[in-house]
C-alpha cells in the first residue's frame, strides 16, 4: 500500500491523474449534504476542516488549467499581456521564494553557519528549479488534469463504469521511455506553442510574442527535456573525512536516542 517516490515524470504524472480521480470521485464530499443510503440526502458528518481538505484538493487540481487559460488568453484576447504573464509568474515563483527566504534566515544550532549557507543555497536552487520545471511542464499538467476531472466526472454523471480504477505507480515502470514516445504523451505543449507562434505571425503582435518566446521555446523543448530528466543519473561513492564521519555518528546516536526515549 506504500508507493516509492516516482522515479521519472511519466511515472509521477500518471500517479497525479489517478489522485486527481479520486480527489474528484469524493468531491462533492465537502457540500453541507452528501447522498444518503435510501437515495436521499443527508447532513454531512465530515469535520469542516475535513470537507476544506476535499475542497482544497479539488482546487490544486484546477490551477494549471486555470494558469494556462490565463496565460493564453492574456496574450491572445487580453489586454497588458505583460499583467497577466506576471501574474502566472508570480504565483508559480513567490512562495518558492518565501520559502526559500526561511530556510535561509533559520538556521538550526548544530549546524555551522557555512553548512547552512551550503545547504540553503542548494534548497533554494533546487526549489527554483523545480518551480521553473512546473511552468516548463504547464500544457501537459493542465491536459491531464481537464482528463482526469472530465473522466471522473463522465463515469459518475454518466456512465457508471470503471469508478474502480487504480493502478500502481509501480505498473509504469514497464513503459517503453524515449524522446519520441515522450513527445507523443506531451504533444500538447509543442502544438499549443506552434498553434500560437502562427497566430502572432498571422495578427502581427510582435510585442505579445517577445514575451511569449520564453515560454513557448520551453513548451517546445520540454518533451526532450523531461525525457533527458527521467534517464538514470550516474552514481559515485563520496569519500569522508574523519570529521564528518563523526559529525554523521553523532547524529545517529541522536536519532537512535530520540526513538529509544520516547518509543
Amino acid at each position: 500500500f506504500y508507493e516509492e517516490y516516482p522515479s521519472r515524470y511519466s511515472i509521477d504524472s500518471s500517479r497525479r491523474h489517478r489522485w486527481i480521480r479520486g480527489d474528484w470521485q469524493i468531491g462533492n464530499w465537502f457540500l453541507p449534504f452528501v447522498p444518503a443510503a435510501d437515495k436521499g440526502f443527508k447532513k454531512n458528518s465530515i469535520s469542516a476542516l475535513s470537507r476544506w481538505k476535499l475542497f482544497d484538493n479539488l482546487r490544486r487540481s484546477l490551477v494549471p488549467i486555470a494558469m494556462l487559460i490565463l496565460l493564453v488568453a492574456g496574450w491572445t484576447i487580453l489586454s497588458s499581456p505583460w499583467l497577466w504573464t506576471f501574474m502566472v509568474l508570480a504565483v508559480v515563483f513567490i512562495p518558492t521564494l518565501i520559502t526559500s527566504a526561511w530556510n535561509i534566515y533559520w538556521k538550526p544550532k548544530e549546524v555551522t553557519l557555512t553548512q547552512h549557507i551550503n545547504n540553503a543555497s542548494i534548497l533554494t536552487s533546487k526549489s527554483i528549479l523545480q518551480a521553473a520545471f512546473s511552468l516548463m511542464c504547464l500544457p501537459y499538467e493542465a491536459l491531464y488534469s481537464l482528463d482526469a476531472i472530465t473522466r471522473t466526472l463522465w463515469r459518475i454523471n454518466i456512465s457508471g463504469k470503471n469508478l474502480l480504477e487504480w493502478n500502481p505507480s509501480g505498473f509504469m515502470n514497464q513503459k517503453q521511455e524515449g524522446l519520441v514516445p515522450t513527445y507523443r504523451t506531451m504533444w500538447i505543449a509543442p502544438v499549443l506553442s506552434i498553434l500560437l507562434i502562427v497566430y502572432f505571425l498571422i495578427e502581427s503582435y510582435q510585442t505579445t510574442f517577445i514575451i511569449a518566446a520564453p515560454f513557448l521555446s520551453l513548451w517546445i523543448l520540454s518533451p526532450a527535456i523531461v525525457n533527458a530528466l527521467s534517464k538514470p543519473s550516474s552514481t559515485s561513492k563520496s569519500k569522508l573525512k574523519e570529521s564528518q564521519k563523526e559529525y554523521l555518528r553523532n547524529l545517529a546516536r541522536k536519532t537512535w536516542s530520540f526513538f529509544a526515549d520516547l518509543v
